[in-house]
Formats: C-alpha cells, sequence, structure tokens
C-alpha cells in the first residue's frame, strides 16, 4: 500500500522488540528509483541516526524495524 513520504515525519521508531529509537527528522529519497531508501532519525539524547529503509518491518501508528539476526 502506497503512502506519502511526508507522512514518515515526526514518527517514532521501534525495534522489533520494543525499545525506542527516536523520531523520523529526515528521509532519503533516490530519485531515480523513486524510493526511499534512508531515514534520519533523531534520538532521545539529540544524536542523529541514518536507519536504512529496508530495515522498516511495517509502518502504521509507529515506526517498527525488522528483527536483527
Amino acid at each position: 500500500m502506497p503512502i506519502k513520504a511526508s507522512s514518515l515525519y515526526d514518527k517514532e521508531v521501534y525495534t522489533s522488540t520494543g525499545v525506542y529509537v527516536g523520531v523520523v527528522d529526515d528521509i532519503i529519497l533516490d530519485t531515480v528509483q523513486e524510493r526511499i531508501v534512508e531515514l534520519e532519525v533523531e534520538t532521545s539524547e539529540g544524536k542523529k541516526v541514518t536507519l536504512p529503509y529496508n530495515l522498516v518491518n511495517s509502518v502504521k501508528d509507529i515506526i517498527l524495524l525488522k528483527p536483527s539476526r
């Protein structure tokens, strides 16, 4: 199901085990392939981390990451 990239801003990000990662601060797009490639997330400590979008498991009220292997 398609979603607007702008709807991802300010969404909370959690690991698959429910650990809070942070809030989406920016979205990095690949304009050639027309897809989201990374999310820039601001942690509760104010640090910015970049997460590859392929780590995202689901998006609804929050963003849930895939389990780590």
